[in-house]
């Protein structure tokens, strides 16, 4: 799989829809730039360069590729919400007590992550990966990038309908 994410540093975790900060770090990725960025800034309307920083860090784009045999339930499936005993109305909150604990016991079954769809548009393919399981089967392409007012992704998420 080849995808791109945004890696927030680990005391900044917590308030996201899968964080669990006290298990592992939660790296949101998607298999397109423009949905990391889209899931990321989804709050912001006028983005300034400032809308680009969390806990005083410049948001950074990078893409790697991880080992497509990692274990990342797919939570779109119906026999995966069928194994977690959930429904898709369950995962696509924006209800933390429920995608929270969710993610929780993707986790402690020896997944790496799971992937699931977004909530912004239902055909981007996200993926939570717990980071430090999955670090090792990562490898980076390219140098990661700095998001900036004009970026492409940004500039095109700013002006969608």
């Amino acid at each position: 799989m080849s995808t791109a994410a945004l890696l927030p540093p680990r005391r900044l975790q917590g308030g996201g829809r899968h964080d669990n900060a006290d298990l592992y770090t939660a790296l949101y990725c998607s298999t397109d730039s423009l949905a990391c960025v889209s899931e990321a800034l989804q709050n912001f309307r006028k983005i300034k360069d400032s809308d680009l920083f969390r806990g005083g860090n410049r948001l950074h784009l990078f893409k790697f590729r991880l080992d497509d045999a990692r274990k990342t339930p797919n939570v779109d499936d119906p026999n995966v919400l069928l194994e977690f005993a959930t429904r898709p109305s369950k995962v696509a909150t924006r209800e933390r007590l429920i995608t929270q604990p969710l993610a929780r016991k993707i986790f402690e079954r020896g997944n790496d992550g799971m992937l699931w769809w977004s909530t912004i548009e239902s055909a981007w393919i996200n993926a939570t990966l717990f980071y430090e399981q999955a670090r090792p089967f990562m490898k980076m392409i390219g140098a990661p990038v700095a998001l900036k007012h004009d970026s492409s992704e940004v500039l095109r998420i700013q002006y969608r309908e």
